[in-house]
């Protein structure tokens, strides 16, 4: 039988990464991101017992993680300007550095995109293919309705093939 420590672990361990990067697409302060994610955890670990309730495990982070956000964040801009260099490591292997280096000017293109869009267009990208959620998930997880999420989304990509000549 699975301890309550070790059951809290393994649910870190499959989403703290996804977790952490749809924190940092809502808001580039990385010590409140990391603060939510504490926070969301500590909670669970406080209410454990509530876990048995919870449908759809990731859908139910997620949410939490924006509500984290925004109750830290309070008055502060909901998005900010993307640092494209940033968090660039690189290896000693000649190969793995090359790989890097290429999946690094494509992050700094999406990035490059994504400044094209305004914070909730940016969410809505984010969370729809970063992120795999359905637009009933997306609608439920920003309290807006599905319709609303689809013309959002579509406006969104709309935007990035007019400015970039994308068909």
């Amino acid at each position: 039988m699975m301890q309550k420590k070790d059951f809290l672990e393994t649910i870190y361990r499959m989403y703290v990464k996804d977790l952490y990067t749809y924190g940092m697409s809502c808001c580039f302060d990385m010590t409140i991101v990391e603060d939510a994610i504490h926070d969301i955890f500590l909670d669970i670990y406080c209410r454990r017992e509530k876990l048995a309730k919870i449908g759809n495990l990731k859908h139910y982070l997620l949410s939490a993680l924006r509500y984290g956000i925004n109750f830290l964040r309070k008055d502060r801009h909901l998005f900010e300007e993307f640092d494209p260099d940033c968090d660039r490591l690189f290896g000693s292997d000649r190969q793995e550095w090359m790989d890097q280096e290429e999946k690094a000017d494509k992050d700094q293109f999406v990035d490059k995109l994504l400044l094209q869009l305004n914070q909730h267009q940016r969410e809505v990208i984010h969370l729809r293919f970063a992120e795999g959620l359905s637009f009933g998930e997306i609608a439920e997880l920003m309290q807006m309705n599905r319709q609303s999420v689809q013309n959002l989304f579509g406006r969104a990509i709309n935007k990035l093939r007019k400015k970039f000549n994308i068909k």
